[in-house]
């Protein structure tokens, strides 16, 4: 149990009570008597603020706290949005969803029914449901530091209060009638003294929590009561007070006061780096997914010309055999062949169409509005020269250890934890709280038929020192042990995360490696492909090789065809992977987006984290 111990020092001289006649014309009566017609300004203006102002301000003012809120949201993400994470996007809540109506949406696309490929990206940062709930968590976490801040604020309450009573006090009384000084009878009667009065009580002040630790309350209360029955026709007493607590020892100094401010602080700033983040993995998902239903379409124009091909083929070899210069069994492997091709085609549109619903779904647009994809992003792969890297395994972990904006919230977590077991060792300090109050107590009671009352006033000052020794603190020495494990875990999830990364990132530049070269290798294999299967038509034409072996090249040719699409594509969302996993990647407000592999060519990253709370 703890002992609390309590100093109070009172100044005797500094308590006046005082009554004043009704024929009193000293100085300090007239000054009471202006105080308490002051009061009763005070609670004429306060009662109609509550019975006429409030009623109505809360029928007008829903948009005007939600536009408060809004300004409050949008300037904190502006004063804490580094440059470093790019032009800001807009963080509104307000920004209108597209329609779900399919022939509505269509009005968005070209004539031709083709939606491009920033055209994508802009709609998945418009419309993507997670996009959304990644905005709506930003805004909450600045509302939570709003209501941070507003604890240092001074906090104003205005409390008002009307009634009326009736109060009945029973009264026994004994009639006896005498005759001689001899009582002949007694009667027993009872009478009823009703009291009615009516009145009004208010209060109004404010608190106020200062960063040092004191708590400051100022409060002004004033009760009225008008009595239409009794000796008494009204009184007032006012009560004006204040006071104020400093603590000395547990729960003294900024850290220690200000650390829930300041964690909502860096909280907002979490947020900020994990909208960022999403941002990020939202467009490459778009983009990789894209680039994917493109390839697919290729695929199915592979598959069918590949049809084709082998029908081709399969019609020579039967005009061959219908002649007798081809076998029977020849033929009959070439119409094996064109089953097979038939089926592959088919697999191929099957795959298409269910790739181009789940790009839907991840725009968040209807499964049923059809639309194509800009095959012309694809010939710009393919098109597109493709130079070395020229960057090394060692300047990519070193970019990704700047710019990875989860891992700059990991280390930032542990700085936290630190700062929380700090405060959770303080809690099991002594406790020593110097508490000063003032106060002035104003009565004022009027009786029936009398123009002036009694003002009695008295004033009070105090200073108190409270002491909370610690011989109990079980609770709070779990809270700081549990404090300490937290430290430890959040230290091990840092190193963890940066393991993580490390291996996303090699395994990222190993694809990216694999999808460079793969990317020549399959580009010179689909032109040896065709140079081949030219030639072996060629031949059959002359029965210089047979069936088998042109159905060879021409498998060999489509296949060739896919890999090199493969490889064109892996390149292309191997390089945004990892941008991403190295922190490179930059998306702009449009929706528009910058690999950023120039910019870790062309310099070693600065090795200080990417908008670190402390600069």
């Amino acid at each position: 149990m703890c002992v609390a111990g309590r100093l109070e020092v009172e100044n005797d001289s500094t308590r006046m009570p005082r009554e004043h006649g009704i024929r009193s014309a000293g100085v300090r009566e007239g000054l009471d008597r202006l105080i308490m017609r002051g009061v009763h300004v005070v609670l004429l203006c306060v009662a109609l603020v509550m019975v006429v102002a409030v009623p109505s301000g809360c029928e007008l003012t829903p948009d005007v706290y939600k536009a408060e809120a809004d300004d409050f949201v949008d300037s904190t993400i502006n004063a804490k949005w580094d440059a470093r994470f790019g032009l800001k996007p807009s963080t509104s809540l307000d920004e209108p969803r597209l329609p779900r109506d399919p022939n509505v949406l269509r009005v968005m696309l070209p004539e031709d029914g083709v939606m491009s490929l920033p055209l994508a990206v802009a709609i998945a940062l418009q419309n993507s449901r997670e996009y959304q709930i990644e905005k709506e968590m930003l805004y909450q976490s600045a509302l939570d530091l709003r209501l941070a801040q507003h604890v240092f604020e001074p906090n104003p309450f205005a409390l008002l209060g009307m009634g009326y009573a009736v109060t009945e006090r029973p009264e026994k009384k004994l009639n006896t009638d005498k005759v001689g000084g001899f009582v002949l009878d007694v009667e027993e009667k009872t009478d009823v003294t009703t009291e009615r009065k009516y009145g009004a009580e208010s209060d109004i002040g404010f608190n106020q929590v200062l960063s040092t630790g004191a708590v400051l309350s100022a409060r002004l209360a004033v009760g009225w009561v008008k009595i239409l029955t009794g000796d008494v026709d009204e009184g007032l007493t006012t009560i004006i007070s204040a006071t104020i607590s400093q603590p000395l020892l547990r729960g003294a100094g900024r850290e220690i006061v200000l650390e829930q401010l300041t964690q909502a602080e860096r909280n907002v700033l979490y947020q900020i780096r994990s909208f960022n983040r999403f941002r990020q993995s939202l467009v490459v998902d778009v983009i990789s997914q894209y680039y994917l239903v493109l390839q697919l379409a290729d695929e199915v124009e592979n598959a069918r010309a590949n049809y084709e091909s082998i029908e081709v083929i399969h019609e020579k070899v039967e005009a061959l055999a219908r002649v007798g210069r081809m076998p029977r069994h020849e033929l009959e492997e070439a119409e094996q062949e064109r089953l097979s091709a038939r089926d592959v085609y088919l697999t191929a549109q099957r795959e298409y169409a269910q790739a181009l619903d789940n790009l839907k779904l991840l725009l968040a647009l209807p499964p049923q509005m059809e639309f194509t994809l800009d095959t012309a992003v694809l010939e710009r792969l393919r098109t597109h020269k493709v130079e070395e890297l020229g960057l090394a395994e060692a300047d990519a972990l070193a970019a990704a250890e700047v710019y990875r904006l989860d891992l700059a919230n990991r280390v930032d977590r542990v700085i936290d934890a630190e700062r929380k077991a700090n405060v959770a060792l303080d809690r099991i300090r002594t406790e020593l709280n110097l508490v000063g109050m003032a106060n002035r107590d104003v009565a004022d009671r009027r009786s029936f038929g009398s123009p002036l009352g009694v003002v009695t006033a008295e004033d009070s000052f105090r200073i108190d020192a409270e002491l909370d020794l610690p011989l109990d603190r079980l609770a709070e020495k779990n809270d700081y042990r549990l404090a300490l494990i937290a430290l430890d875990q959040a230290r091990r999830a840092e190193e963890e995360l940066r393991d993580l990364i490390v291996a996303e990132v090699r395994a990222a530049y190993r694809n990216l490696r694999e999808a460079h070269d793969r990317y020549r290798v399959q580009t010179e294999a689909y032109a040896l492909a065709k140079r081949r299967l030219d030639n072996t038509l060629m031949l059959l034409q002359y029965r210089r090789t047979n069936v088998r072996d042109v159905l060879r090249a021409q498998e060999d040719l489509y296949q060739s065809r896919v890999d090199a699409t493969d490889a064109v594509t892996d390149f292309a969302i191997a390089l945004m992977e990892f941008c991403r996993d190295t922190g490179l990647l930059q998306v702009r407000p449009d929706g528009t987006w910058q690999e950023g592999l120039a910019r870790a060519r062309a310099s070693q990253p600065s090795r200080t984290p990417i908008a670190s709370p402390n600069g």
